[in-house]
């Protein structure tokens, strides 16, 4: 059961290396960009606690703070991105490290929340490791649920993993917004064998980049099938329900009074968010 006031990301954890290992490249995507919290990103990539505001910086975290811009590239909506209640020199730093993306057409967004970190070892010997983050959660101080899936790999340049490229086509994608992702970071996601944990695989499916989501295709079929979304669409709704034996949906109560009654009795299960318990 979805615990509102525990189950959410902790960046710290997310992102801080194992032991023997050191942030070497990142990059991250949002929708919003909140210049605080990024400010205290170095927080999460170093010391592995999660975004938090402190009066005081040690010389220890203002090092990390200035240097670390160096190593991530920050994408987001462009138009997005929030100023703070007070400005910051450091924020001079993160200049070159942010970019914002403008589509092509007035009615979409960019709007992934995607982290792909890589960590190296000072013994060259051992492999280089990465970790893939996709969540529901902005770059800001948002207290909202969360829905994250985070799981590591490491490079091993033997043979290339056919299902990372859709992944490889979404960074280049980013590349091409902004020249400050080496080479060798892309070149890597090629060889990177992911461990999917309890899952037997997961594909990725960057939606506007490359080939349509399968979810969209008109021959997609599923035997269950789970939707979590804050908005919901009649249509695509009445889509899902003729293509999915089991279909559950987890959405908000206002987004589920849209939907037809004939339509919600098909589901298998229905959740929605409590606005008491979110608020908690």
């Amino acid at each position: 059961m979805l615990d509102s006031r525990n189950n959410r990301i902790n960046f710290g954890e997310a992102l801080v290396p194992e032991v023997g290992y050191e942030l070497d490249f990142a990059i991250g995507t949002s929708y919003n960009l909140d210049l605080e919290s990024m400010m205290f990103l170095p927080v999460a990539l170093f010391f592995g606690q999660d975004f938090k505001v402190e009066k005081s910086v040690s010389n220890e975290l203002l090092s990390a703070l200035t240097k670390v811009p160096e190593k991530v590239m920050l994408f987001c909506q462009k138009g997005k991105i929030k100023a703070p209640a007070y400005y910051s020199e450091i924020l001079a730093f993160w200049e070159k490290s942010i970019t914002q993306i403008h589509l092509d057409k007035y009615n979409k967004s960019f709007h992934p929340k995607v982290w792909l970190i890589r960590y190296k070892n000072q013994d060259p010997k051992k492999p280089i490791k990465y970790k893939f983050i996709s969540t529901s959660r902005n770059l800001t101080q948002t207290r909202d649920w969360d829905i994250a899936f985070t799981f590591d790999g490491e490079v091993r340049k033997k043979a290339k993993v056919i299902s990372n490229k859709p992944l490889l086509d979404f960074v280049n994608y980013l590349s091409k917004q902004s020249e400050r992702i080496p080479k060798d970071f892309i070149e890597d996601i090629n060889y990177i064998q992911f461990d999917f944990g309890e899952f037997d695989e997961i594909l990725f499916h960057p939606i506007g980049i490359g080939k349509s989501v399968p979810l969209l295709h008109a021959d997609f079929n599923s035997d269950e099938l789970l939707i979590m979304s804050p908005f919901l669409h009649e249509k695509t709704v009445a889509e899902h329900l003729k293509r999915s034996k089991k279909l559950s949906i987890l959405s908000r109560e206002n987004e589920l009074d849209k939907i037809h009654p004939d339509s919600l009795k098909k589901f298998t299960n229905i959740y929605q968010f409590n606005p008491i318990i979110e608020d908690g």
